[in-house]
């Protein structure tokens, strides 16, 4: 059941080539032991008070969801423990008061300190009754950022693949948390594998419209989409450097499924390997110099790293006899992957900075397809169960984990916006 890419570029995979290239085997060794340092998985123990209404208009269903919506965006943050009462160990209050009337919506968000007792943070959202699922977005965003200096993920989104009413695989997209999903592709052929571009407004992905994977695009501010690369032959597994100035995919217009890169927007291509292996999945470094990918040049999946500046590649995994899925983290050198253990797929996480891997998924499903979320903190991943596929939130440093879809929506290959 897994890993139906890479079963497909096999079958792609008929015109041998006769070049091959030697690869060094100095990362990751057999030997190598485990060494991981996590940030500290402290949380900041937080009393959210129920927001008050100004003047005689109260609106007990809008108080309820102010309350649920902030306590939701600020515990997913990973950064804060809510608490149901005020404590001893209580470090921030979060108060606030809001005015709904005539349709409009005033709503004021404060966060006091409990030891140095001073408000250190408050401010102001204003807009329509209907918005104000977006007001307390906002507010729980301004909050999240004020207090830990790092940038929230309540803004994000992640794309995925699901099948429609049809049975048809498309491309959706939903809000970091699960809410507002939404569908992306349509049509009676198979739209798969999303990516995002680093300006989270455009995703590319692989579309079967032309009756081979091609490469299109599309974009999520009006739905234009584009054919983008479209050689015969196979285009697929796209991933968009973070710089935004090259995609890197898998084609095979030259006999053999191979890595390449393109240049944006002049789509000037460049092969970076060249084997009789098959290769998938690739995925960019955070300093868009480097790419890691899956082959099988030895015999089972692999992930390998292809150096660009010295186009050079080396093996990355060898404990596994079946590694896959790698995903590197947007702001450090960690790269989460799938690897089979006791006949199940589960997501681990190989750190370059000190040579070190941990698993982070243990219960006896398969895990698949990790992709982080922008703030290196968090990972979105599949989890199937009796043949149905749903996503999973966690976040490695607490290593608490929340449920985005369920499992009758079968949802699959999950990539988180930057």
């Amino acid at each position: 059941m897994k890993n139906i890419k890479f079963n497909l570029l096999k079958l792609c995979a008929f015109v041998p080539l006769c070049l091959y290239i030697f690869y060094s085997n100095l990362c990751f060794s057999s030997e190598v032991q485990l060494s991981i340092s996590k940030k500290s998985a402290k949380k900041v123990n937080l009393f959210i008070e129920a927001f008050v209404a100004e003047g005689d208009e109260h609106n007990v269903e809008l108080e309820k969801a102010i309350y649920a919506d902030l306590s939701r965006h600020l515990k997913y943050s990973g950064h804060f423990s809510i608490q149901k009462q005020v404590s001893k160990d209580t470090e921030l209050v979060s108060k606030g008061s809001y005015k709904a009337k005539k349709g409009k919506l005033v709503l004021t968000a404060k966060v006091y300190s409990t030891s140095a007792s001073h408000e250190i943070f408050a401010k102001k959202y204003k807009g329509l009754i209907s918005q104000s699922s977006l007001l307390i977005k906002t507010a729980a965003n301004d909050i999240i950022e004020k207090i830990t200096g790092e940038k929230s993920i309540v803004f994000s989104k992640i794309a995925y693949t699901s099948t429609d009413r049809a049975g048809v695989k498309q491309i959706y997209v939903i809000d970091y948390d699960g809410k507002n999903r939404e569908q992306i592709t349509s049509g009676d052929y198979n739209n798969i594998e999303p990516c995002w571009f680093p300006d989270c407004v455009k995703i590319a992905y692989t579309s079967y419209k032309n009756g081979y994977p091609g490469i299109f695009t599309c974009d999520l501010k009006n739905h234009r989409k584009k054919a983008l690369i479209c050689y015969p032959g196979v285009n697929a597994s796209s991933a968009v450097s973070n710089d935004g100035k090259n995609i890197t995919l898998i084609l095979s217009k030259d006999g053999n499924p191979e890595l390449y890169k393109v240049s944006l927007p002049d789509l000037l291509l460049e092969r970076l390997t060249a084997s009789r292996a098959v290769e998938s999945t690739p995925t960019w470094s955070n300093d868009s110099q480097k790419i890691a990918f899956v082959s099988d040049r030895k015999g089972t999946p692999q992930i390998y790293i292809h150096y660009l500046i010295d186009n050079k590649t080396i093996r990355l995994t060898f404990e596994g006899r079946y590694n896959s899925d790698p995903c590197w983290s947007p702001v450090s050198n960690k790269i989460a992957y799938a690897s089979l253990t006791n006949g199940h797929f589960q997501i681990y996480i190989a750190n370059l900075d000190v040579y070190g891997v941990y698993q982070l998924t243990y219960e006896p499903l398969q895990h698949e397809n990790p992709s982080w979320a922008h703030d290196g903190r968090h990972i979105v991943y599949s989890v199937t169960k009796n043949f149905r596929s749903y996503l999973e939130v966690m976040d490695v440093i607490t290593g608490e984990k929340y449920r985005l879809t369920s499992p009758e929506h079968n949802a699959l290959e999950p990539a988180w916006s930057r």
